[in-house]
């Protein structure tokens, strides 16, 4: 009985040993695999982002160096919508001077030369006048015979019409029975920036 005793203890402390050298073979291949398998996961991370960083940088240089395919324009024409044509501005109101005169009526050439300062009219059928201005609208005119009046000057509006261009106003000074009284008055016209039209008027009988 003892030696049987004996026997099975001697079988047990053999099989723990066993066990025991068994699980020291076997932890340690267990530990370098996964070990192992670690690292290269780690080397194959490390790669890959080493080598996408170097892609990437690669890809972007090369959008900056190469130029960029040009983009078809369309070659279609597209008409413009017609602007509407602007209308013309009425025309202002214009000194008109040299409107039709009647056969009565002569233009005075500038000076006096040919005539003396104080020489009467030619007879007692001619006289001088100013027109200091011919309008189309007879408002316009008495707003010159205003002004003429508030720098001391009388003047009148004589309306005359013309074939095919209508009515006409114009602002008229005298009649002066010498060229001097002319002169005077008309130097004042001048000084207001008119440039009037010296005239000598046959009177009719």
């Amino acid at each position: 009985m003892v030696q049987k005793k004996r026997k099975r203890t001697k079988h047990k402390q053999q099989a723990r040993r066993k066990t025991k050298k068994t699980g020291a073979v076997g932890s340690p291949a267990w530990l370098m695999f996964v070990a192992g398998l670690g690292l290269g996961l780690f080397v194959a991370l490390l790669v890959f982002l080493n080598t996408g960083e170097r892609l990437n940088l690669g890809s972007g240089l090369k959008s900056l160096i190469e130029p960029r395919p040009a983009t078809s324009k369309d070659t279609r024409t597209v008409k413009k919508p017609q602007q509407p044509t602007a209308l013309p501005k009425p025309a202002h109101p214009k000194f008109d001077f040299y409107t039709v005169l009647p056969e009565i009526e002569s233009v005075l050439p500038n000076g006096v030369s040919e005539y003396a300062p104080n020489q009467h009219a030619e007879g007692k059928d001619v006289s001088y006048v100013l027109q200091a201005a011919s309008y189309a609208r007879s408002a316009d005119a008495r707003k010159l015979k205003d002004k003429l009046w508030r720098n001391g000057l009388t003047s009148r509006i004589e309306k005359i019409s013309i074939e095919n261009r209508g009515n006409y106003y114009r602002v008229r000074l005298g009649p002066y029975d010498r060229l001097n009284n002319l002169d005077r008055d008309n130097q004042k016209l001048i000084a207001l920036g008119i440039y009037a039209i010296r005239l000598k008027v046959a009177k009719s009988h």
